[in-house]
């Protein structure tokens, strides 16, 4: 239906909050309607970014990667997509921006502080309930491991001064705080190098 509007060069609307149809699909996860929409010319750094932020957000990899295809700025608003796509557990999001030129020192380094306690708080909540496999499609373990991979800062702090692992402590989180331990002792044997 979209394609015909658009090949009869229908004026698609604004939807409330003036968001426009290429962010409503990026949001929803509507792949090919985003598609449509920017072959017939849609911008996708329309609103400051928005539709690349709402898919990150949403865990779209396929649309995220469809918008930065047509060139979508992967740093826009100082690489927000990456702080929420890692914040919100979105490996392949993740992966795929990192990929493509997203900072993982991007947002004064607080990418990887906002993986760990967001992990960490999820890690606490789930402690003796039962699996849930869609609550599971989202890994803050693995982003916080893929960014300290790529070099993410474990000395970093936030604004009450505690580091990721202060953070992955307080949560009591013997995974993450066994990951940082490692890389920080890595990372002081080369410093003593």
């Amino acid at each position: 239906m979209v394609d015909l509007l658009v090949q009869y060069g229908v004026e698609l609307p604004v939807g409330r909050r003036d968001i426009e149809p290429l962010t409503h699909a990026a949001s929803l996860g509507h792949g090919d309607i985003a598609d449509i929409l920017l072959k017939a010319g849609a911008d996708p750094n329309t609103n400051n970014g928005l539709p690349l932020l709402e898919a990150a957000n949403a865990g779209h990899a396929d649309i995220v990667e469809t918008l930065l295809n047509h060139s979508a700025d992967v740093h826009v608003q100082g690489d927000r997509a990456l702080l929420d796509a890692a914040e919100t557990g979105w490996l392949d999001v993740v992966t795929l921006l990192l990929n493509r030129g997203a900072d993982v020192h991007a947002q004064g380094d607080r990418v990887l502080l906002c993986v760990v306690e967001m992990g960490a708080r999820e890690h606490r909540h789930n402690v003796g309930t039962w699996f849930d496999p869609l609550k599971h499609r989202r890994d803050h373990f693995k982003v916080a491991e893929l960014l300290l991979r790529r070099g993410a800062n474990t000395t970093v702090t936030d604004t009450l001064g505690r580091t990721p692992l202060d953070i992955a402590a307080e949560y009591n989180h013997s995974t993450l705080i066994n990951l940082l331990c490692a890389i920080q002792s890595r990372s002081e044997e080369f410093l003593a190098l």
